[in-house]
């Protein structure tokens, strides 16, 4: 919790409106106090005492802006309710106050409508007259784009922004950079505003981030671990320990640390997705089926859901099916994952044929553990036909093939590739060839094979 909850000045605060509780004596609290006191039982999650502050204040301030961005954002974040969120903020009078600018923005942004968040931005900031708000503006909106990680949007409003020496305009552009994969310039930056605030929750968390981006889990366990002391409830911080105990290999300790963040961000359909993920990697899969379709159903009621979480949960939930031998349950898994593609890769014709293709093959396999030949090759032919014969695709058919036992087929699908394509072969066509030979006894084309794989992995 800030440290700022813990000064006499807050405490103050804080007694005046439990007198006022009691006597109906606001004395001097204004609109500002309340809606700080309604943000300190929000972070104590007693969500009572939060709407009540914030109902007082709406009594006693009624249009103002604070107290109605407070109920906006509330019905954002906790109700998942957009629509609930405009009518709060079109209750606000100034309608040309930087806040109520800010938060319909943020409004839109959260509907995935950042492109007309920054039209309806640029349209407002053309129009700023006010000499400080219109200079303050574009920290503000770069801030705002970088909360939701549109770092494009971020990078070109920040370099509008002359206020080069203040800890916000640093601490967004660190994150502009680790974005950007420039990790060390990234941490540069937020090391030194550490300096001067070793105990801000916001800058380990961007060193965290850039530790695990860049694959140093160790120390990424040991960033998550500061940040933790200094926050229990630091939720970024827990989930990315888990990510980085995953990657290294530490099931049971990440699977902890995702039940933990389950406790804290239980609408969100992350955690459920890693647990499963991490339960799979366990083989409990009948647990890792329940934690996935608790991650479906948080993700279908979540109004600013990720379609890419949707499809990673379909795909995951169609392999644990496929483990436990309920085949029809794996291809319908495979169905909805393929409806999911057709609705946001619509705009992407190259991205969408590819993984339509990819979905074809993980049909046929599904066949082929079924032993049902015809089916299987039917779809192996049909993701020829949706990947435009591309050689990646007929190097996965025969890597599936093979897998299942079919070693002839696969031989004569790699064979007759790398004879007869003009394209570039990737070396894992070579190798499961060579695979391929060793079982059939083709000692000479597998020697050739493992060469080719050899010199194809040199070149690349």
């Amino acid at each position: 919790m800030d440290k700022y909850y813990k000064s006499e000045k807050f405490k103050s605060k804080l007694k005046g409106y439990e007198d006022f509780l009691e006597s109906g004596s606001l004395g001097s609290l204004d609109t500002d106090d309340l809606c700080e006191i309604a943000q300190y039982f929000y972070e104590l999650k007693e969500s009572d005492k939060s709407l009540q502050a914030i109902n007082v204040a709406l009594e006693l301030y009624p249009g103002s802006v604070g107290p109605l961005a407070f109920r906006a954002r509330y019905a954002l974040f906790v109700n998942n309710d957009p629509a609930k969120a405009d009518e709060f903020a079109e209750a606000i009078d100034d309608k040309t106050d930087p806040d109520y600018v800010l938060l319909k923005a943020e409004i839109m942004i959260f509907g995935n409508r950042s492109d007309d968040a920054d039209r309806y931005l640029e349209d407002v900031y053309s129009q700023t007259a006010d000499y400080d708000e219109h200079d303050d503006m574009p920290l503000d909106v770069a801030l705002l784009f970088a909360d939701y990680e549109e770092w494009d949007l971020s990078a070109k409003w920040l370099k509008r922004s002359d206020e080069v020496e203040e800890n916000d305009y640093k601490y967004v552009n660190a994150e502009i950079l680790i974005s950007k994969e420039q990790y060390d310039a990234g941490e540069k930056i937020i090391n030194e505003l550490l300096d001067n605030d070793p105990y801000s929750s916001d800058y380990w968390d961007v060193i965290i981030k850039a530790k695990f981006l860049s694959g140093n889990f160790e120390n990424c366990i040991t960033a998550c671990d500061y940040a933790i002391a200094i926050n229990p409830d630091d939720s970024a911080a827990i989930f990315n320990k888990g990510n980085s105990m995953y990657n290294l290999g530490n099931y049971s300790g990440a699977a902890k640390q995702f039940a933990n963040y389950i406790k804290l961000v239980p609408k969100k359909d992350i955690g459920y997705l890693m647990l499963g993920v991490t339960q799979i990697a366990q083989n409990r899969f009948q647990e890792a089926e329940q934690s996935l379709l608790k991650a479906l159903k948080a993700n279908l009621h979540d109004v600013a859901y990720s379609w890419q979480n949707r499809a990673d949960t379909y795909y995951h939930l169609s392999y644990i099916e496929d483990v436990l031998g309920h085949y029809d349950l794996a291809h319908q898994y495979l169905d909805k994952l393929e409806d999911v593609y057709k609705i946001y890769l619509i705009d992407d014709c190259e991205q969408l044929s590819k993984s339509l293709a990819d979905l074809d093959c993980a049909h046929g396999l599904l066949y082929l553990e079924q032993e049902d030949i015809g089916n299987a090759i039917d779809w192996f032919g049909q993701a020829i036909i949706d990947s435009n014969e591309s050689n990646d695709i007929y190097i996965k058919i025969a890597a599936s093939a093979f897998e299942c036992g079919y070693v002839r087929y696969s031989y004569n699908i790699l064979h007759g590739l790398v004879t007869e394509s003009k394209k570039e072969i990737d070396p894992l066509g070579f190798e499961y060839l060579a695979k391929c030979c060793k079982i059939l006894g083709l000692k000479e084309e597998e020697r050739w094979a493992l060469e080719k794989a050899k010199k194809s992995v040199e070149n690349k």
